[in-house]
């Protein structure tokens, strides 16, 4: 396998299929391996790869590509956010403060424009911490 190491990522690319076309299973889940971790962000890689460790039953593997590729994906999208935070920062101001009143409603958390009301919030549930200790 030392040798497949050293070959340009486009070669890997290329012997995985060979591997895959010969019906080299192993084989060519190791060399598409060896690109994926290169990079994690190329789908078509990734895809075949989960197919061949389904194939071979290698579930744990299979694992660790999906955890691999969601990881990635979600450094990509906070690289992405705060990238438009920079260009747009009124927006993206208007934008956090929005998502904030949200999950305040979401968390059935009332007075999201009236800061007396957060306050009170607040205090009662450190109140209640409190009186649950005593």
């Amino acid at each position: 396998m030392r040798g497949k190491m050293t070959l340009a990522l486009p070669d890997l690319l290329d012997r995985g299929l060979q591997l895959e076309i010969k019906g080299e299973t192993e084989k060519a889940a190791a060399v598409y391996q060896v690109f994926f971790e290169n990079h994690p962000e190329n789908t078509a890689v990734m895809k075949r790869l989960l197919i061949l460790y389904r194939r071979l039953k290698e579930y744990r593997k299979e694992m660790r590509v999906i955890d691999l590729a969601l990881a990635t994906r979600r450094q990509v999208i906070v690289a992405r956010q705060k990238a438009w935070a920079i260009e747009h920062p009124k927006a993206a101001k208007v934008s956090r403060a929005l998502l904030k009143a949200v999950e305040r409603l979401a968390k059935n958390q009332p007075g999201g424009d009236s800061p007396e009301i957060a306050a009170l919030t607040k205090r009662k549930q450190l109140l209640s911490k409190r009186i649950k200790t005593k």
